[in-house]
């Protein structure tokens, strides 16, 4: 059983996010729950799949304790058009 590593907070948490590039909403959305918590953090698209069919976007978010941390991920990630949250 692996060790879970200690995080010193507050932390920048960078999360890579996967989306599917159909779901034209997906960026706004994301953009929203990231406005809601806080810290004037924006969305910064990185790129897209070779064939197009996915995008990928980074958001660097600043957080004060492990629960925040498990509510933005599970904000993000409830996001229609997310496939992966890295």
């Amino acid at each position: 059983m692996e060790k879970q590593e200690d995080l010193k907070f507050p932390v920048v948490w960078s999360y890579r996010i996967i989306t599917d590039a159909a779901v034209e909403r997906c960026p706004a959305e994301l953009q929203a729950v990231l406005d809601r918590v806080g810290g004037g953090v924006k969305l910064q698209p990185s790129h897209d799949s070779k064939g197009g069919r996915y995008r990928a976007y980074a958001a660097p978010v600043t957080v004060n304790s492990r629960e925040k941390l498990e509510n933005v991920s599970n904000e993000l990630a409830a996001v229609e058009g997310v496939r992966f949250l890295l």
